[in-house]
């Protein structure tokens, strides 16, 4: 039985190379598509988690005990934040990547109007764990970019790269992000979990979930020979 890959929507880039690196793998041209029977089906993509704002995310990991900031709708509520030292981070924008909508609030002043406010965690470092049908395929931790003179507080994508050599991961990183894709995404228990680790707490919290992440050719072939590995399991029965 044939793969196909089932794409949130047919323009997504990572699926079309998702898919070319299947048809490297596998030896045959995979397709991208609407469901077909009779295929071995790979949706790409949740499309109620891609739906899902910032906020009803939050609310999902929470509600399922997964490890992230804290986080409120009330602006007093994150008013008292600041007073007691703390940053906020405003997002302006619920469906908003790459840190578009962002505000980082330092004082009174600069705590914007906005529909979601979130208790900044200070990090020492930043990953990436792909989890593709209920298992932990990759990690990488995001670096900056050689030359960049990047903000260490909002770690935009083109300042920092994700990377995926000589990683130390810490030790809840593997739960935690499996916990939340679990959480946001039960049917497929696939996805991309970005994770901030504080070193103070040696801790590790949630920040998004991507149930179709953004793919380099190194991470497309990762994804294709885990399912090709599936796929040859399943052949030999």
């Amino acid at each position: 039985m044939k793969v196909r890959v089932v794409p949130y929507k047919m323009a997504s880039a990572s699926a079309r190379l998702f898919a070319s690196a299947l048809t490297q793998e596998l030896g045959y041209k995979v397709w991208r598509g609407p469901y077909k029977i009779g295929k071995r089906n790979i949706f790409w993509g949740n499309p109620d988690g891609l739906n899902a704002s910032k906020l009803d995310t939050f609310r999902t990991l929470l509600e399922h005990g997964v490890s992230i900031p804290d986080f409120t709708t009330d602006k007093s509520e994150a008013e008292q934040w600041v007073n007691t030292g703390s940053k906020v981070v405003c997002r302006k924008l619920l469906k908003a990547s790459e840190g578009r909508g962002i505000v980082l609030a330092t004082t009174l002043e600069s705590l914007v109007q906005a529909p979601l406010y979130v208790k900044y965690v200070p990090k020492k470092k930043e990953f990436r764990v792909h989890v593709l049908g209920g298992e932990v395929i990759l990690v990488q931790e995001k670096r900056k970019r050689r030359g960049s003179e990047a903000d260490y507080q909002v770690r935009n994508h083109g300042d920092w790269v994700f990377c995926f050599n000589d990683i130390v991961e810490p030790d809840d990183l593997r739960k935690v992000g499996l916990d939340a894709v679990l959480a946001v995404c039960p049917e497929t228990i696939s996805g991309a979990v970005d994770v901030v680790w504080n070193k103070k707490h040696n801790k590790c919290y949630v920040l998004e979930v991507n149930s179709a992440p953004g793919l380099c050719p190194k991470s497309a072939l990762i994804y294709a020979k885990f399912i090709k590995e599936k796929v040859d399991a399943t052949d030999s029965v």
